[in-house]
């Protein structure tokens, strides 16, 4: 009698394959990260104050010269300590993009400036304080 050949699915039950544990990060990213783009804003000006309104977007600074995108505070946005917003920014144009933090907001990062094509994704994590993805 020979023993059937055991599937993936069976291999990953039995042995609680790293597999599963790599899966489900990923689906605790996507949920973290709100999944898909809501909406694309694009903005060519030197500065852009993020909007409540744009939580869950893909913000394509196009700008030629250097610009800002400014993170302002949660009372500013209207928003609770723990609630968990996100939005991803791109630099498309030629001019460099900084995250600009407003007064009293901490946004945890190596950099705060961007390079070109580089999109990265800001999450709101406590009271005024963001962790910037890259």
């Amino acid at each position: 009698m020979t023993t059937p050949i055991m599937g993936l699915t069976e291999m990953v039950q039995a042995q609680a394959h790293p597999f599963v544990l790599f899966n489900e990060a990923a689906r605790a990213l996507e949920k973290l990260a709100g999944g898909a783009v809501r909406a694309v804003v694009t903005d060519a000006t030197a500065s852009h104050t993020v909007l409540l309104s744009e939580w869950g977007a893909l913000l394509r600074m196009t700008s030629g010269s250097a610009n800002d995108v400014v993170i302002p505070t949660d009372a500013t946005l209207d928003i609770t300590a723990g609630t968990l917003l996100q939005i991803r920014v791109r630099m498309a144009g030629a001019g460099v993009t900084t995250i600009a933090p407003a007064g009293g907001v901490t946004v945890n990062a190596a950099s705060l400036v961007m390079a070109q094509h580089q999109t990265v994704l800001l999450v709101h994590i406590e009271a005024n304080a963001w962790d910037l993805i890259a």
